[in-house]
């Protein structure tokens, strides 16, 4: 069996979870703490296969799982979607992260046990006014195509695994991307999604539309 170890709201971990249930392998959480060690968010992530080998780096596990287990694709069949798929998982693992989802859960969670390193509640707020400018860009993409590039790929699950987090906390303005929340919908209703939205981070509760299916 494939076990995930990471933080319960990392979007890393998220999105191996969710590449590993659309393929219908059966994997295990391993969760881990990242306020009781030195290690960031961002490289808590790791993917130990039945083998006992352990893989690092979110991106190039969610690419194994796909070779290994070809249906659903995750990447698209075609060199130049395949390449759109990367750039949006890239953007979305990388500056998106570094900008919006590292901060809000510093300022959310690491800073109730002292280990919030950005800033306090203006880091905050300057990170939630980048995430409507993120959201500006993706709502372009989901108005024209439906989606990143498709339902299942890499880019898609990478977008779902954040808006997921930020969403426990009620942080995406999804009244100003309505073609965006459309799409979350759809993806949150996947078999695949329903383990996340059922789990919650002691002491942190979900607002209130986190779980709903129709919010």
């Amino acid at each position: 069996m494939f076990r995930v170890h990471d933080f319960i709201l990392s979007p890393f971990g998220r999105k191996l979870r969710l590449a590993l249930a659309e393929k219908h392998l059966g994997f295990a959480v391993v969760p881990l703490r990242p306020w009781e060690g030195a290690i960031p968010v961002e490289e808590l992530t790791r993917l130990e296969l039945p083998d006992g080998t352990v893989m690092t780096d979110a991106g190039a596990c969610a690419e194994y799982i796909d070779e290994i287990e070809p249906e659903p694709r995750l990447m698209p069949a075609s060199p130049l979607a395949r390449a759109q798929a990367r750039r949006w998982s890239n953007w979305l693992d990388g500056p998106l992260w570094r900008s919006v989802t590292d901060i809000v859960l510093q300022e959310r969670v690491l800073a109730r046990h002292g280990r919030a390193v950005t800033g306090g509640p203006e880091a905050l707020k300057a990170s939630l006014a980048v995430l409507r400018t993120c959201l500006a860009q993706v709502e372009q993409q989901v108005e024209r195509e439906g989606s990143l590039v498709d339902a299942t790929t890499i880019a898609d699950l990478s977008l779902a695994a954040h808006l997921s987090c930020l969403d426990y906390f009620g942080d995406v303005p999804w009244q100003a991307c309505p073609a965006t929340r459309e799409w979350y919908a759809r993806i949150k209703s996947r078999p695949s999604f329903r383990p996340l939205l059922n789990e919650t981070l002691p002491g942190f509760a979900p607002v209130a539309h986190y779980a709903d299916l129709d919010f």
